[in-house]
């Protein structure tokens, strides 16, 4: 099939400049900058494309902008972003080069088919020999300023763009110039908010060259109260397990309106169309869609078991039901869980007093007002302000699940 018609088929191709139907073994890139130690749920579109796209005859290049980080993308900003020093960019850029290696392999093995091998460049090497006199006359000769002017992003700053900011797209420009002459690479994917500067590269490469190229932009992930996907209470959802817990992303998808599952399942996963149709065919209050969302997103990003483990953990904390729960069960609940020890003369003890002496909350009122709303339970049982352990059995004969409100879990482990 071909590459944009996939994208199409898949809902994930917004704009696009130029055609890619005659090419084959080229290359194709998507650019990050290392601003932060990891990517998140936001950042699959891209990877999902560039996978699709290494598996019909295109090799997929990731930039990591090592130089362009330096400065900072102004695009879709309101203000001027901090700069970042260079030793946090070193660091980002290392976790970023091992998670998207990871997260690609394991998106190559769900295509299941034969798929061109992923290159990371970082282009801080695009520059080191290159001086401002040289930039200027080999990339900035070829915009015009007025077109630069215009751009959505300097009409609507407040406070003006600095000159380092609006150099960001001829610096984004010059990377898919230096690609396409020194690895042949022909194409740029992006998000919708970089459309300005893929243009822009695919324009410098016709005017200093004379070849064509050809970008394409994504559809910016959102919910249907407009708020970027992967968002929860102001937190992104992260690809990196230490930043995001697997049972996080699960509950995020799982709370998703059933009107938006349809667009995220063909967008964030390689799951086929019948089966997204089956599944979508099922009774609304089985959360069928949710689920299959949660499992595919959270497979691709830590592998199948950790995904099966999260659906089983998130099924026992749903159901409330401990009865059956093994011992692989505690060991997979102890990721989400404050994990505390329990004596055997803690078993004794009132239930509001144990809690303090475990620091599971600040203070007894904390826990009385807790306990008042039903939210205090032992094994999925409702406490009273005089329980106490030894009234409940250790669940798979080892450990207490204690929840002190829908969120805050913890494993009571018996000494």
């Amino acid at each position: 099939m071909n590459f944009i018609r996939l994208l199409q088929s898949r809902f994930l191709l917004k704009d696009m400049i130029n055609t890619c139907e005659s090419y084959t073994n080229r290359s194709i890139y998507c650019g990050f900058d290392p601003t932060a130690s990891s990517l998140h749920l936001g950042h699959l579109c891209a990877l999902n494309s560039l996978a699709y796209a290494s598996s019909l005859s295109f090799n997929p290049i990731a930039i990591l902008g090592t130089a362009t980080a330096l400065i900072g993308d102004p695009s879709g900003k309101t203000e001027s972003r901090p700069l970042i020093d260079n030793e946090t960019i070193s660091k980002n850029t290392l976790s970023l080069s091992s998670q998207i290696h990871k997260v690609f392999t394991n998106l190559q093995k769900k295509l299941n088919s034969p798929c061109a091998e992923l290159k990371v460049i970082e282009n801080g090497i695009f520059y080191t020999n290159l001086d401002l006199i040289k930039f200027l006359r080999e990339v900035g000769y070829y915009f015009p300023v007025n077109p630069l002017i215009n751009r959505d992003f300097v009409q609507k700053r407040a406070d003006g763009v600095t000159y380092t900011e609006f150099s960001y797209g001829l610096l984004q420009a010059y990377d898919f110039l230096t690609l396409f002459e020194k690895y042949d690479c022909v194409g740029q994917i992006g998000g919708s908010d970089q459309w300005s500067n893929i243009t822009s590269g695919t324009e410098l490469i016709r005017k200093k060259l004379g070849k064509h190229s050809f970008g394409c932009t994504l559809p910016l992930l959102t919910t249907k109260d407009g708020k970027k996907f992967g968002k929860t209470e102001g937190n992104a959802l992260f690809l990196d397990k230490n930043k995001t817990k697997s049972y996080d992303i699960y509950q995020y998808c799982y709370n998703l309106p059933d009107d938006e599952i349809e667009k995220l399942l063909y967008r964030l996963t390689f799951v086929s169309s019948e089966k997204i149709i089956e599944t979508l065919d099922q009774p609304l209050e089985t959360r069928s869609g949710q689920k299959l969302l949660a499992y595919e997103i959270i497979s691709t990003l830590h592998g199948d078991q950790e995904a099966k483990n999260t659906q089983r953990i998130s099924e026992i904390l749903f159901k409330e039901d401990y009865n059956n729960i093994v011992p692989s069960d505690l060991e997979a609940l102890s990721e989400y869980a404050n994990k505390i020890v329990i004596s055997q003369e803690d078993i004794g003890k009132n239930i509001i007093d144990l809690l303090k002496e475990k620091a599971v909350t600040q203070s007894k009122k904390d826990i009385r007002r807790l306990i008042e709303n039903g939210s205090v339970k032992v094994n999925g049982q409702v406490c009273k302000e005089d329980s106490k352990l030894k009234e409940f059995s250790p669940v798979g004969g080892l450990a207490f699940v204690i929840t002190t409100g829908k969120k805050k879990m913890h494993l009571g482990y018996l000494q």
